[in-house]
């Protein structure tokens, strides 16, 4: 099997996935891209569980304000 080196997606690409703000080709090539990418993959994980902290972490803050 022949295997090609994949550029990896910018982290600003990854941001704008994780916040469903990428529509059209742009939303297509990156989902392709992380279907084949284990790295990207891994980056997108560990991005949405710190989003994931920070949301938690402001919940508490906001129910007292």
């Amino acid at each position: 099997m022949h295997t090609t080196r994949l550029a990896h997606l910018r982290a600003d690409t990854l941001e704008r996935y994780s916040f469903r703000q990428l529509s059209g080709l742009s939303l297509r090539r990156t989902e392709e891209h992380l279907l084949l990418c284990d790295e990207c993959r891994k980056r997108l994980d560990e991005l949405e569980t710190m989003l994931t902290s920070i949301r938690a972490a402001h919940q508490p803050l906001s129910m007292t304000a």
